[in-house]
C-alpha cells in the first residue's frame, strides 16, 4: 500500500467541498419580515456571474445537480424570459452595473441542449448590460451527445474559452449502469472543434466510485483522455443520494464502491496523473504543467469561488436561475428548487432569495481562511477567537496532518505541503465542524 493510499483511506474523498461558507445545508433563513431584508450592492465590487440552464433531454443515473426533463423547446423560451427578468431585477436592486464582470459560467443541466445563437445572445446580453472587464472570463459546460460542431463556432466567436466535457467515465459497463454512453470518436471530434475555435481549457469531469468501475477501467479512461490531449482533468467522488435522486435506486446496494474502494481509485489516479505532468491545483483539479494556470497557481494569482478555479474567479458571485446561489459577501442566497416555483419567484423583485443566511462575523473570517487556504495554500489561526473545544479539534486535526506531511507550521503560519494539495478539502472541512455549534446561535 503506497503513503498516497493510506492517506485516502485515512480521510475519506468524501468530505464536504465548502465552496461556499457557511453551506447551503446551515441557511435556516427562509421569506422575509419587515426589516430583515438583507441590503445588497455590488457597486464598485469585482463580480462573477453563474447562469443555471437546467434542462437535460434525460435524467442519467449518476447526477445530482438539480435539473429538469425537457425536450419542448417552448420550456426554454420561458425559462430563458425569467432568467432575463430575474437579471432585470438584480441589476438595479444589486447594482451591479456600478460593481465589474469579471467572470461568467453557464452551467446545468445541459446547457448545450440551447441553440448555439441562444447562448452567444445570453452571453452578449449579460456581459454588454453591465460594467464588464476588457476579457470576462467565460465557461461552459458541454455535454457531448447534444453538443455541434456550431455550438463551438459561435460559442468561441463569443468570447468561450473554457469548456467542461461532461464524460464522466469510458468503462463500457459503467456507462450503461449510469445511462450515458460517451463515445471515444465523439470526444475526439468536439475537441478538434473546441480547439480550432479558440478553447483554452478543455477539462474532463470524471467520477470516482461509480457502480461496478473498476481500476482497469479508470486507468483506461484516463489513457484515453491524455491520448485526447485533455489539458485539465477533474476527479470526483461519486455520491449515492438515493434519497435526494431516485433514479439512482436502480443500482443494486452491492454494485456501489465502500468508501475504501473509492480511496484506493482516487489515490491510483491522482498518482498517475502526477506523473504525467499534471498539477494538482486542489479539490480534484488536475491541469497539465503547460496550463497557463499552473503558472497562475504557482504565483498565487488564481482565484477560486464557489463555481471552481480562474484567474478572475471573484469572491462575490451572482447567481442566475433555478437553485441558483447567490454569494455577496455578508449575504449567501439561493433561489428556489423547484422550476415552477421559481418561474413564479423571478418576477418579484422584492424577494432577493428563497432562502439565505447573513453569517456572523466569525463565519465570515472562516470564509476568508478557508479562501486562502484554496488560494495560497497558507493559513493563520490568530484572527479568529476559537472557543476552547474548537481550539481542541483544531490542534487535534492539524497534529494529524502534520504528522502525514499535508501540513507544515512555523511560529503561527501554517502551510499546505505538495502532497496536502490532494487534500484540500479535507483540509478545509477541518474548519466547518468546529462551527456547528457557532451556526446554532
Amino acid at each position: 500500500m503506497t503513503s498516497s493510499v493510506a492517506l485516502y483511506r485515512k480521510y475519506g474523498v468524501s468530505a464536504p467541498r465548502l465552496n461556499c461558507f457557511p453551506p447551503a445545508r446551515d441557511w435556516s433563513q427562509r421569506g422575509f419580515k419587515e426589516g430583515n431584508t438583507p441590503k445588497i450592492s455590488l457597486a464598485e465590487h469585482d463580480y462573477a456571474l453563474y447562469v443555471h440552464l437546467p434542462f437535460c433531454e434525460s435524467r442519467c443515473g449518476f447526477c445530482a445537480c438539480n435539473i429538469s426533463v425537457a425536450r419542448d423547446e417552448r420550456y426554454f423560451g420561458e425559462y430563458e424570459r425569467a432568467l432575463l427578468q430575474e437579471f432585470e431585477n438584480k441589476l438595479d436592486a444589486w447594482a451591479l452595473g456600478q460593481g465589474r464582470l469579471t467572470q461568467l459560467v453557464i452551467g446545468g443541466g445541459t446547457p448545450t441542449l440551447y441553440a448555439p445563437d441562444a447562448l452567444a445572445s445570453l452571453s452578449k446580453h449579460f456581459t454588454t448590460k453591465v460594467n464588464a472587464a476588457s476579457e470576462v472570463e467565460q465557461w461552459i459546460e458541454i455535454e457531448p451527445r447534444v453538443t455541434t460542431a456550431a455550438h463551438f463556432e459561435v460559442l468561441g466567436a463569443a468570447g468561450f474559452r473554457h469548456g467542461i466535457f461532461g464524460i464522466e467515465t469510458y468503462e463500457d459497463k459503467v456507462q450503461t449502469t449510469i445511462k450515458k454512453k460517451v463515445s471515444q470518436h465523439l470526444m475526439n471530434e468536439q475537441l478538434r472543434h473546441a480547439k480550432a475555435n479558440g478553447f483554452e481549457t478543455l477539462l474532463a469531469n470524471i467520477l470516482i466510485g461509480l457502480p461496478h468501475q473498476t481500476a482497469t477501467g479508470l486507468q483506461d479512461t484516463l489513457d484515453v483522455l491524455l491520448q485526447q490531449e485533455m489539458n485539465a482533468i477533474a476527479l470526483y467522488p461519486y455520491m449515492h443520494v438515493p434519497w435526494v435522486r431516485p433514479e439512482k435506486r436502480d443500482f443494486d446496494e452491492g454494485d456501489i464502491l465502500s468508501e475504501e474502494a473509492k480511496a484506493d481509485l482516487f489515490a491510483s489516479a491522482s498518482e498517475f496523473l502526477l506523473r504525467q505532468g499534471f498539477v494538482d491545483l486542489g479539490q480534484g483539479s488536475f491541469y497539465h504543467q503547460d496550463h497557463p494556470f499552473v503558472t497562475l497557481f504557482a504565483e498565487n494569482k488564481l482565484k477560486r469561488n464557489y463555481m471552481g478555479l480562474g484567474p478572475k474567479a471573484a469572491e462575490r458571485v451572482v447567481g442566475l436561475g433555478v437553485s441558483a446561489i447567490s454569494v455577496l459577501g455578508d449575504t449567501l442566497g439561493q433561489a428556489p428548487k423547484e422550476l415552477g416555483r421559481y418561474l413564479q419567484w423571478a418576477a418579484k423583485p422584492e424577494i432577493p432569495f428563497a432562502r439565505w443566511t447573513k453569517p456572523n462575523a466569525k463565519q465570515n473570517a472562516i470564509a476568508k481562511l478557508i479562501r486562502q487556504i484554496w488560494e495560497e495554500g497558507t493559513f493563520h489561526l490568530e484572527p479568529i477567537a476559537w472557543s476552547p473545544s474548537e481550539k481542541e479539534i483544531l490542534t487535534r486535526g492539524m497534529a494529524s496532518l502534520r504528522q502525514d506531511g499535508l501540513l507544515e507550521s512555523q511560529d503561527t503560519q501554517h502551510r499546505i505541503t505538495p502532497l496536502g494539495r490532494q487534500f484540500m478539502h479535507q483540509i478545509v472541512s477541518l474548519f466547518y465542524f468546529p462551527t456547528l455549534n457557532i451556526i446554532q446561535e
